[in-house]
């Protein structure tokens, strides 16, 4: 099952970006400099609610370079150097 809430909170915080660009596109600087100003909440609360509800992967470096890439890990075995 999805969450929800983590959907949500990542549709607005994109949708704040998007604003502050159009800000910025059309200068509307009274908005640009609010919304620059309001950001760091912005950052704050997505790391807080991450680290909250976030799940650590059980992959290791070693085995999966990329989470998401499926092959062979970039690392190679040998530990030669070459």
């Amino acid at each position: 099952m999805r969450n929800i809430i983590a959907e949500i909170i990542a549709g607005v915080l994109s949708l704040y970006l998007l604003i502050y660009i159009v800000s910025l596109f059309f200068n509307l600087d009274d908005l640009a400099i609010l919304l620059f100003f309001l950001s760091p909440f912005a950052i704050i609360f997505s790391v807080i609610y991450i680290l909250k509800k976030g799940r650590p992967s059980t992959k290791t470096f070693d085995e999966h370079f990329y989470e998401d890439y499926q092959g062979r890990s970039v690392i190679s075995k040998d530990k030669s150097g070459f």
